[in-house]
């Protein structure tokens, strides 16, 4: 329950299986970066949602341990599923400077599964705020072409086994 309250700064969400899965290297690798020191002035709100109270307090015991205080003012926790347009709402997906649906890369869920739900965690947001930046991070590049081929634009995907 709750909704994010729009504050003068940018903000981003964060979504997808990595969330859901509590993803520690993937979301503290996220975090250290989005929240870099060399560019203090200008950190982003970060909405980080995730569809169960449980995921969500791994999440935050993550955060709590491994992140600067500085850093957690910026990050608001909501519970909540990208697919439901109501819930992207309470993120304020409409006005995100971009949203960010991350694959879990720990191996819990098999690559083409994860895959397949992230896939539909970005359509629910492009169909419901089209004009909204999305960064859709897939495990497999035959996923990346599926994602092309159901009108996610090239450059909002990039496949982990093009990183390697």
């Amino acid at each position: 329950s709750g909704s994010y309250v729009k504050t003068s700064r940018k903000h981003v969400v964060l979504v997808g299986g990595g969330v859901q899965q509590a993803d520690e290297l993937l979301l503290l690798a996220f975090l250290e970066e989005i929240f870099h020191m060399s560019y203090r002035a200008h950190w982003p709100d970060l909405v980080v949602m995730a569809s169960d109270v449980n995921g969500m307090e791994k999440i935050r015991e993550i955060i709590d341990l491994q992140i600067e205080w500085q850093a957690r003012q910026q990050i608001h926790y909501l519970v909540g599923s990208p697919l439901n347009m109501v819930d992207l709402k309470r993120c304020r997906c409409d006005v995100a400077t971009v949203v960010f649906v991350v694959s879990d890369t720990s191996g819990k869920n098999e690559p083409r599964d994860e895959d397949k739900e992230n896939l539909l965690r970005a359509l629910s947001l492009k169909n419901t705020f089209p004009h909204t930046p999305l960064r859709l991070m897939l495990l497999l590049q035959e996923s990346k072409e599926k994602a092309f081929s159901v009108g996610i634009p090239p450059h909002y995907c990039f496949a982990m086994n093009e990183l390697k």
